[in-house]
């Protein structure tokens, strides 16, 4: 519990501040305020708009096709024939199994649909995942420069004040100076990284504000994981609308045509105004579905099924890999936490024996900044444990 409480001090002494020249603050958001920011700016947009319109736009009405409209007028060539004048019009209506059909096909797409935003969340997610971690890491380096070069300046002002009293030789000091001068360089390449990733924070989600807490909730091993990955789903409903597609081509499902005519004769005797109705049934009793039907059916079901086992695959390996890794920073932060404690002791002993001067130059600034080091090590693989869970989260398709 105690190198628990440890592991939390020194990750807040590293990484909880941002970098003041970027202007960012901790805020009361979280991260999944920062995906619906990233989502809000760059998906639902006019594209997102389009796909629910579409969605929307349900054609449940009992017409097949457009009605058609036709007439015919006959005039006899005899002196005592009659002439007719006909209009008629076409409806080629529904079956119920072509409307319960489109019902399927409209349900069916409007899960595509929820997978396909579930997927783009998901998408924003490892974007999102990739950059805080890259800026938790690159803070923590910055904070760490920042912090040998206060030792470093001390310990220099220390060395240019035995110099000055010639107690010491100009080797020391100089080389301290140059550890300064490292430590300077350090501290520029991770301030411009550091400020980087948050522009690309910003860029990403319209925020200037970071998340109150960058920390995920555990990963719970899930044996149905990849079953009810996005991607597996997305693809399953995928296959299930192809399918129901390819069925609309089934004979048995031909539309009935109703006729509505309206007839005039006209003689020379009478004027018989006659009005009727038709009904056309398709006597399709059979599927006789055309080879090049079956052929579509086959190749569809072939691709589909080649892209579910490899997307499975892919996930998979996935799990198993970030798995044994976390087990191993798990493993190896147990002993880091002993070199931690170990160091602190050394540090103590370190001062002590450096004020009497009975530790060598070289000695005293090499243990100085293995503390540092060590102090460092043991926050990084904190930060990388949280980002292996994060990104055991994204490879079994959970969005922030």
């Amino acid at each position: 519990m105690k190198l628990y409480l440890l592991a939390i001090v020194i990750i807040n002494v590293f990484i909880s501040e941002a970098v003041a020249s970027g202007h960012f603050s901790e805020g009361e958001i979280s991260l999944t305020d920062a995906l619906q920011a990233a989502m809000e700016k760059h998906y639902h947009s006019e594209s997102k708009k389009q796909i629910d319109s579409a969605a929307n736009s349900e054609n449940s009405g009992w017409l097949a096709n457009n009605p058609s409209l036709s007439f015919s007028l006959l005039q006899s060539q005899e002196n005592l024939g009659s002439d007719e004048a006909e209009i008629k019009l076409n409806l080629p209506l529904k079956t119920i199994q072509q409307r319960e059909l489109e019902q399927q096909l409209i349900h069916g797409q409007n899960k595509s649909n929820t997978y396909t935003n579930t997927k783009v969340a998901l998408y924003f997610s490892m974007l999102i995942r990739e950059t805080l971690g890259a800026y938790q890491v690159d803070d923590l380096l910055l904070k760490k420069a920042v912090h040998k070069l206060s030792v470093l300046n001390k310990l220099e002002q220390k060395f240019q004040q035995r110099y000055d009293s010639n107690t010491v030789s100009l080797y020391p000091l100089l080389s301290i100076k140059k550890e300064r001068l490292d430590a300077e360089i350090e501290k520029l390449k991770s301030q411009n990284k550091t400020q980087n990733m948050l522009e690309r924070y910003s860029e990403l989600t319209g925020l200037t504000m970071l998340p109150n807490k960058l920390i995920e909730a555990p990963y719970i091993i899930d044996q149905q994981a990849i079953e009810k990955h996005p991607s597996i789903l997305s693809l399953d409903a995928a296959w299930q609308q192809q399918k129901k597609l390819l069925k609309v081509t089934d004979p048995t499902l031909a539309p009935w045509h109703l006729s509505i005519t309206a007839k005039k004769i006209d003689s020379a005797d009478f004027v018989d105004n006659q009005i009727g109705l038709a009904v056309d049934v398709p006597l399709s009793f059979n599927s006789n579905s055309s080879q090049g039907t079956h052929t579509s059916y086959f190749n569809a079901l072939k691709e589909y099924q080649l892209a579910r086992d490899q997307t499975a695959l892919t996930i998979e390996l996935g799990l198993k890999s970030a798995l044994s890794d976390l087990q191993l920073l798990q493993k190896q932060q147990a002993l880091l936490a002993e070199s931690l404690e170990i160091s602190r002791q050394i540090k103590q002993l370190t001062e002590s024996m450096s004020s009497s001067n009975a530790l060598q130059h070289d000695v005293l600034l090499r243990r100085m900044l293995e503390a540092i080091d060590i102090q460092s090590n043991y926050a990084l693989n904190q930060i990388k444990i949280q980002q292996l869970n994060s990104t055991l989260r994204q490879i079994a398709g959970i969005p922030l």
